[in-house]
Parts: C-alpha cells; sequence; structure tokens
C-alpha cells in the first residue's frame, strides 16, 4: 500500500516538472520570437520622429482656380488664418479677391518681388485695412497694445513645402511715402542697417536682435487719423 502511495506522489511531481518545463520552453520561445524591443530605450528613427506636413495650399489653388495662392499665414492669438496670393506687381490684388473678381477691399498678398520663400531675406506681406468694415488685417491693430504684443509673438507661413515659424520683434507705424520697409534685398551689414532703420521709431519693440543670416517678416496694413501705415516685424525662428 505505502509503495502504491509512492508511486502517486512521484508520478504528480513528475507531472508538475513536466508541466514547468514546457511552460518554460513555451515562455522561451515568446521571447526570442518577440525580445523586449530594445528599441522601447532606443532613440527613433527619424522616420518614426518626423512628422509629415500637409499642406492644404493646393486643393486651394483648386478650391479659387487661382495659381497665384502661395501660401497661408496665421496668428493664433488673432485667430487670423488668412490665404495670401502673389501676383506679378504690387497693385493688382489691391483691387481684386482671391477669385480675381475686382473689388476695393482687394486681398492679402506677398510682394511680387519675393524670391523663392525658403531663401528671402525678407518678405513682405500687404493686407487692407478699413474703417467701415471688419477685414482680417484689421486685427492686426491689436498688437499696438503693450500687453498683447509682450504675450502674443507667435505667427506662422505655411507653404505648399513647410510652415515657418515666426517670433515678432517690433511693431511701428510709417508716412504712407516711406520706403525703407519696401526694401526686400539687402544683405550682410545692409541687412542689419536696414532692420535697423525699420524699427528705428518703433512702438514697441522686443530688442530682439536681429543677426545677418536671419530672414525677417514684414506684415503692412493701414491706420487711421493719422493715415499711415502699420508694420509688423517678425523674425523667422
Amino acid at each position: 500500500m505505502k509503495k502504491k502511495n509512492l508511486h502517486i506522489i512521484f508520478f504528480y511531481l513528475f507531472l508538475v516538472l513536466f508541466i514547468l518545463s514546457f511552460l518554460l520552453v513555451i515562455l522561451h520561445i515568446r521571447l526570442q520570437d518577440n525580445p523586449k524591443n530594445v528599441s522601447d530605450n532606443k532613440t527613433p528613427t527619424k522616420q518614426e520622429t518626423q512628422e509629415t506636413y500637409k499642406s492644404d495650399i493646393s486643393s486651394l489653388k483648386t478650391l479659387y482656380n487661382n495659381d497665384d495662392i502661395i501660401a497661408k499665414i496665421k496668428i493664433p492669438s488673432l485667430e487670423l488664418d488668412e490665404i495670401i496670393v502673389k501676383g506679378t506687381d504690387n497693385s493688382y490684388y489691391l483691387k481684386h479677391d482671391i477669385q480675381n473678381k475686382e473689388t476695393k477691399i482687394g486681398t492679402a498678398f506677398m510682394d511680387y518681388r519675393t524670391p523663392d520663400i525658403a531663401y528671402a531675406k525678407q518678405i513682405n506681406i500687404y493686407g487692407h485695412n478699413s474703417t467701415d468694415s471688419s477685414l482680417p488685417f484689421a486685427k492686426l491693430e491689436k498688437y499696438q497694445e503693450e500687453e498683447f504684443f509682450k504675450n502674443n509673438p507667435d505667427l506662422i507661413l505655411e507653404t505648399e513645402e513647410k510652415a515657418y515659424q515666426y517670433k515678432i520683434f517690433s511693431v511701428t507705424n510709417v508716412p504712407k511715402d516711406s520706403e525703407e520697409h519696401m526694401i526686400i534685398s539687402y544683405e550682410n551689414e545692409e541687412f542689419l542697417n536696414h532692420v535697423k532703420a525699420m524699427r528705428s521709431n518703433a512702438l514697441l519693440d522686443t530688442n530682439e536682435e536681429i543677426k545677418k543670416d536671419d530672414s525677417i517678416l514684414v506684415i503692412q496694413t493701414c491706420l487711421f487719423k493719422p493715415e499711415r501705415f502699420l508694420l509688423i516685424l517678425a523674425k523667422r525662428v
């Protein structure tokens, strides 16, 4: 009887050991097939970390049947999101809308002399303001307020290839016959002197240093009483 009990005990011990061995083998196989990825602590690849940039410029060209559409300007703090066109001169879009219909309010446009946006030292964008209608660029007047200017420097210029980030560094206004800000082709020391001249009579300024290799954006709209141009100066970052 005792011998029979011993046989039973040995049988169950063997069974337990067999099951444990089987489970260990299965676990080992799974670990080999699906190792705890070293990539948990590995530096992600460029493809893993790079976000795909999606632009709607091409679809906007189709929507409005206008190949002059070149960019969009966005200022989140103003909820401004405006399509920008670029024509063959700086007068046509003063009196035409994005669908090429004649209108006194025009549409926001980039200086026709602007070279490749990626390499431009200075990009000028123009848009109407008005005392009797709510035009998008009327919102820019908010930047004459010191508190708003200090706390809301960010703007974005979206092109078909890339979104460029800018920081506003100066706000000024100039007489309508002023030409300094219309010069967009300076380089090196001339460029620095040009920027210095534009911000010399600034209403508000961050004192941000502008260097020879920097690129800037100048947004222009009208002011009234007295009639002047409001200029928003921003640095690409």
